[in-house]
């Protein structure tokens, strides 16, 4: 039995063959998302990795982004060609969301064996082939290119954006404008649901399944922003005495929570998806909900 060492602080990469015991491996991390290993690269070289069999942990979905659509195929396919520059025995996968791996998964399947695959490549050879359209795949390159693009933003401002736990959505429940750097990423969503949705107009029947999925993945996701929107207006209402608008606001945070639970209802195809479900019922619906009727209680009483 192989003995495998994980979580090795980099620090001691330079020399991980004086500080392990002969014959064991190593399994790294480096850092919690593929973008971030990617920033700080320089450790991968550090590895004698022709004396210490060593393997990268590639985050494919991260947890702490959270619960929204996410893309790590670019920064991957950088790691991928490290690890195979610098001599790495391989590497391992981690992920929570299952709803957009497919791209990743199908380059990395391909990419293992063969140098010369790319992102575009691999994408091409999957959407391609299952759509039966070259401007198919042209469209949801472009989508997949928008949803990497936002996670990477989440990542870099607010890596516990969407992560699941209690408080998820009331953690957002904060008097004060939308930080800038929502209004981009929820433009790219956007534009990534769009492409999605013109993707299902001229694919091959047997593919509509599958873009419809994501189409329908998408629009959830455009109004969970929505809610966060609504929710963050309803707090800077109440705190400056507007208890009507904060009503108003918190009633349409509901609402749009409430559709975007719908638009996951429509698609369900996994224990994920339910698993989802379920999350944001509980860790975001009925606190909102709960809130809600506060608010309102309050604003019955002021008007008596």
């Amino acid at each position: 039995m192989e003995l495998v060492i994980r979580q090795i602080d980099t620090a001691l990469y330079p020399v991980l063959e004086q500080v392990i015991p002969e014959g064991a491996s190593t399994l790294n991390a480096v850092d919690y998302t593929a973008r971030r290993i990617v920033a700080n690269r320089k450790y991968l070289a550090d590895v004698p990795a022709a004396k210490v069999k060593s393997s990268l942990i590639l985050t494919l979905a991260d947890d702490n982004v959270g619960i929204l659509s996410q893309s790590a195929g670019k920064n991957i396919h950088e790691l991928v060609s490290d690890l195979r520059k610098y001599g790495w025995d391989g590497f391992s996968t981690r992920y929570w969301m299952l709803a957009e791996l497919d791209p990743t998964v199908h380059y990395l399947s391909r990419a293992s064996f063969d140098s010369e695959v790319t992102p575009r490549s691999s994408h091409d050879d999957l959407f391609a082939t299952i759509t039966a359209n070259p401007g198919v795949s042209d469209r949801l390159w472009t989508a997949f290119n928008h949803i990497e693009a936002a996670t990477n933003l989440i990542d870099q401002h607010h890596i516990g954006f969407g992560f699941p736990i209690p408080g998820m959505m009331m953690k957002h429940y904060r008097a004060g404008p939308d930080p800038a750097w929502w209004a981009e990423v929820k433009n790219h969503y956007e534009q990534a649901a769009i492409e999605l949705r013109l993707a299902l107009v001229n694919t091959d029947p047997g593919a509509k399944q599958l873009l419809f999925y994501y189409a329908k993945r998408g629009e959830y996701v455009i109004d969970y922003l929505n809610c966060v929107e609504a929710v963050r207006k309803s707090a800077t209402a109440k705190k400056e005495g507007d208890l009507d608008a904060a009503l108003e606001n918190l009633d349409s945070a509901v609402e749009k929570l409430y559709d975007a639970i719908d638009s996951l209802s429509d698609v369900v195809r996994d224990e994920c998806d339910r698993g989802l479900i379920a999350l944001l019922n509980t860790f975001a619906y009925r606190p909102l909900v709960d809130e809600r009727e506060r608010v309102a209680r309050e604003v019955a009483s002021s008007s008596r």
